[in-house]
């Protein structure tokens, strides 16, 4: 966490320089901060997926969206700066680490062991490898769009973005933080892992395809949802509609992978 804030830090100024957003480079600085917190929080708050204590961890992610949510929205309202969304990461960051450390168990405990350290990056070096791949995956185009044609048209892309692939994607992410702990208990099964598998994928086809097509043909929808002065967003919004369709259901595949 440490090292991400410092690489953040250091960065900004370039960062900003490089969207021609001067006024984006104390955001930075706040979202640096959020790396170090949340490096505090505690790592057994995994158990409830490995357990598959799925009502707990929905308890646990739904409180910390809702306090993310009405610090972003509150401060927002009083503020009209995107400020708030920066400060509610940092709240959301906070809170995670007070209820990670004084809700779960075992706490954890600061020590050094080197054979465990190294077991660690021995099986996370790929993990690691392929999530810094998957970030510049997902935030290249950001990088080509915000740079060539200014952070305007960055917002009404990236809005557009979330709309048609967020709701989806968050389903996919559901379906693979439930699926990947029951994988691991049947994995030495492969013809009930295949059947798992493919039901599980057939029931995300179904619920993230008709909201797909529900986009592309409706676009109109982004305008019904957030005024006309997004309409610029309708075409990209109708494209990234199949984009998020296909991500959705491909990107479930990570957890059979995995």
């Amino acid at each position: 966490g440490f090292v991400i804030a410092l690489v953040i830090a250091s960065a900004s100024p370039f960062i900003a320089a490089f969207f021609h957003s001067p006024e984006s480079q104390p955001l930075l600085l706040l979202i640096a901060a959020v790396s170090v917190l949340r490096g505090f929080i505690n790592p057994a708050e995994v158990k409830f997926q490995k357990d598959l204590q799925f009502h707990k961890e929905f308890v646990f992610r739904g409180a910390l969206l809702l306090v993310e949510a009405a610090v972003a929205i509150s401060l927002a309202l009083l503020w009209r700066s995107p400020a708030s969304l920066a400060v509610s990461l940092l709240v959301s960051a906070v809170f995670e680490v007070v209820l990670s450390l004084g809700l779960i168990r075992p706490r954890p405990k600061l020590a050094f062991r080197r054979e465990e350290l190294k077991l660690v990056i021995h099986r996370g070096k790929w993990l690691t490898a392929a999530g810094i791949f998957n970030y510049f995956y997902h935030h290249a185009d950001n990088i080509v769009v915000g740079r060539m044609l200014g952070v305007t048209s960055l917002g009404l892309y990236d809005t557009a973005y979330k709309i048609s692939s967020l709701p989806i994607t968050e389903l996919s992410e559901a379906f693979s933080k439930v699926t990947f702990p029951v994988f691991v208990h049947i994995k030495d099964d492969p013809p009930r892992l295949f059947r798992a598998f493919v039901n599980t994928t057939l029931a995300l086809s179904a619920l993230a395809i008709p909201f797909g097509v529900f986009l592309f043909i409706f676009p109109q929808f982004i305008i019904l949802l957030l005024g006309p002065n997004w309409a610029p967003a309708l075409p990209a919004l109708r494209l990234l509609a199949v984009y998020g369709v296909i991500r959705s259901i491909s990107g479930f595949t990570s957890a059979l992978f995995l």
